[in-house]
């Protein structure tokens, strides 16, 4: 057939030929190979997050089963702990190209109490400030922080903590929310609202009915946010661009006004990667263009009822984790398998560590789910995702080296 200029448009990326002419291209996924992280000695790890140069931020467990923040440096796994301050469960979430990795850690007593932390490479893990992200609000916080660009920005969540020497909160009415979507600006020790969830039913607190809980999950080198809103927008899912909060738009086919999804990444195009379906629970991963009224449903692996996506790069490629059946009876015999998509190819199943028996002589790969990728690289052609794996009931952090290759769609 012919190919018109918006067509040709459409097949990105395209390879430029000597003679000058644009030769449309189309990814091509190749394989997986995957790669076990281990642990410091425990039972369990968590890959949550990897940078452009493959360095990793997570969690893993020691010989008592201790739960430590770590990161995986050139392979080698580092406890960011000293002792101090004192935790009880750390884990790591996000990491950027200069090595400072931010997540949280619960402060011992009772009650518990989280605390968001950042570390790079020659210090120990430190805490952040995270009191007051509400000025006009006289109450304690404690916070999380999820992801960290390249800046410095963090997106993450405020929860508002009782305080027995205050009397009872007065009714706030359409202030805010006793959970707050919050960042630390480039270069500011200290936390800001993004915005104000207003109570819509004035009782002072969130409700699991009024959507999904607000919290900011990652942050764009534009500084732009995605998170949820606690239904204070259609689908309590948010793109908080230039200062303006923008409703995500229901996926395709399971767009229904009493469900509720999550935000969960953004790459530097606005494009957004998530889970939609809250309430029903056949959740189903999407991606959104930042622009189109409706988001884009990845679907699920056969005879999966549920997936989920995580993180998206700046080729638009995502991951996630969804279900497949296996055996002569796969709707009674399913799996998560994590994946890697991309309108190109579609759902493309990462390798598990392993199979699992699951009954009736069927087996089938061990449970495994992909929180994060880097950008693909020209010269290899190689893309890393990392996640977790079951092996022998615990989960293990893994890196898979997925291939990618570029093919003209002329051929």
């Amino acid at each position: 057939m012919r190919l018109t200029p918006w067509l040709l448009a459409l097949m990105l990326p395209a390879l430029a030929h000597p003679g000058g002419i644009v030769i449309p291209t189309r990814y091509k996924f190749e394989g997986a190979m995957v790669n076990d992280l281990g642990t410091l000695g425990g039972l369990q790890s968590v890959a949550h997050d990897i940078n452009e140069g493959g360095d990793i931020a997570g969690e893993a467990w020691d010989a008592s089963n201790k739960n430590h923040a770590v990161v995986w440096f050139n392979g080698q796994i580092y406890d960011l702990h000293n002792g101090t301050p004192e935790w009880s469960i750390a884990r790591a979430y996000g990491i950027n190209d200069n090595r400072i990795a931010v997540g949280e850690y619960v402060e011992p007593g009772s009650p518990q109490r989280y605390h968001a932390f950042y570390y790079y490479p020659g210090i120990w893990l430190t805490r952040m400030a995270g009191d007051n992200p509400a000025p006009e609000l006289a109450f304690a916080w404690q916070t999380h922080a999820y992801a960290i660009n390249k800046y410095g920005r963090i997106a993450g969540e405020g929860v508002r903590l009782p305080n027995p020497f205050l009397p009872p909160p007065p009714d706030m009415g359409d202030l805010c929310y006793e959970r707050l979507p919050i960042q630390w600006p480039t270069g500011s020790p200290n936390p800001a609202r993004l915005f104000c969830v207003s109570d819509v039913n004035n009782n002072n607190t969130w409700d699991d009915y009024e959507g999904m809980s607000p919290a900011a999950y990652d942050v764009n080198d534009s500084g732009n946010f995605v998170g949820t809103d606690g239904a204070s927008t259609p689908n309590s899912m948010f793109l908080f661009k230039d200062g303006q909060r923008i409703p995500v738009p229901a996926p395709t086919g399971v767009a229904d006004s009493t469900l509720y999804g999550i935000a969960n990444g953004i790459n530097n195009k606005n494009w957004v990667a998530g889970s939609y379906g809250w309430y029903n629970q056949n959740f189903r991963a999407f991606v959104w263009d930042g622009a189109s009224a409706s988001s884009i449903n990845l679907g699920t692996f056969p005879y999966g009822t549920r997936s989920w996506a995580y993180e998206i790069n700046e080729q638009n490629m995502v991951v996630g984790t969804s279900e497949r059946g296996y055996g002569s009876s796969p709707a009674s015999h399913r799996r998560k398998g994590a994946f890697i998509w991309h309108s190109d190819f579609g759902l493309a199943q990462l390798p598990s560590l392993g199979l699992t028996y699951l009954g009736d002589n069927t087996f089938g790969p061990s449970h495994c789910t992909a929180y994060s990728l880097n950008d693909r690289k020209s010269a290899s052609g190689l893309v890393q995702v990392v996640g977790e794996c079951d092996v022998d009931g615990n989960r293990h952090a893994v890196r898979w080296d997925v291939t990618i290759s570029i093919q003209s769609v002329l051929q």
